[in-house]
């Protein structure tokens, strides 16, 4: 894997010391990110994934983060990696003196051929009234602990529940199950990240003939439903082969919706 950073209209390789010591994002994790895939050297769905993080930035009291630069960036970053598959993330962290700094990162490789993902519920609620709840936050202390915690139990992902016991998110994703021959991923209110994957699998699905509905799921839902799947910008549509130990098979509503979104992606560079 090659990684390439842009920081202040130079590139830098990954383990360039870039960042200042004095920024607000890396002291106390006052900033916001989103990670794009790569197709063939371009982001995908780049539109939706700056308008979440203008949003996200708005809502902990950053400036908007400049477009016109970013757009710079992904092209100094593009060209350098060349017409490769892979992950771009920009970060927009408060900087010095919170005017905000921006970092853009790029790397080759991707997560859409991995097998399918093993995933435990963990032992701690996501609090869906938080006010970074549904923001993606450098503060992801939390994720990574219980990402942790999941492959410290032999999995490769942890499903969260929310204070009410419904299922929220996967630490990295969002999550799909389904229940009585639908596809089920749990609503906005029940703290999960917005995430763009989701975002277009909702809109998309009805058009691939593909049932797929928001709706809360009690955390008892787990331990019956016959498939599953993980949902990201990286992983794209990601099935579950375990939930807790209990073995799953894909199932062909989740075969059929990870096979049409890869389709359609590649089509469709900026939906």
């Amino acid at each position: 894997m090659t990684t390439v950073i842009w920081h202040h209209g130079e590139l830098h390789t990954a383990a360039a010391p870039v960042v200042s010591g004095a920024d607000r994002g890396f002291l106390l994790g006052h900033g916001v990110f989103t990670t794009c895939g790569l197709v063939e050297g371009r982001p995908f769905a780049l539109t939706r994934h700056l308008r979440r993080l203008t949003e996200n930035a708005e809502r902990i009291g950053l400036p908007a983060p400049p477009h016109a630069h970013i757009h710079h960036a992904i092209d100094a970053v593009s060209s350098h990696l060349g017409a490769v598959d892979g992950r771009l993330r920009i970060t927009w962290a408060a900087g010095p003196d919170d005017h905000g700094s921006l970092l853009v990162s790029a790397s080759s490789g991707t997560s859409h051929d991995q097998a399918a993902q093993r995933a435990v519920t963990l032992p701690w609620p996501h609090n869906e009234r938080s006010p970074l709840s549904g923001v993606k936050s450098l503060s992801f202390g939390a994720n990574l602990l219980g990402l942790a915690e999941a492959q410290r139990r032999g999995a490769d992902e942890g499903i969260l529940l929310n204070t009410r016991g419904e299922v929220c998110e996967a630490t990295m994703s969002n999550l799909i199950v389904e229940v009585d021959g639908t596809l089920v991923t749990p609503p906005l209110s029940s703290g999960c990240l917005p995430g763009i994957t989701r975002e277009l699998l909702l809109e998309w699905a009805p058009e691939f003939g593909i049932p797929l509905r928001e709706s809360a799921l009690p955390a008892t839902a787990l331990a019956s439903v016959p498939h599953a799947a993980l949902t990201s910008s990286l992983r794209g549509v990601m099935p579950l082969s375990a939930i807790d130990d209990r073995p799953l098979d894909t199932g062909p509503l989740i075969s059929r919706l990870s096979q049409r979104y890869d389709e359609r992606r590649r089509e469709r560079l900026d939906p």
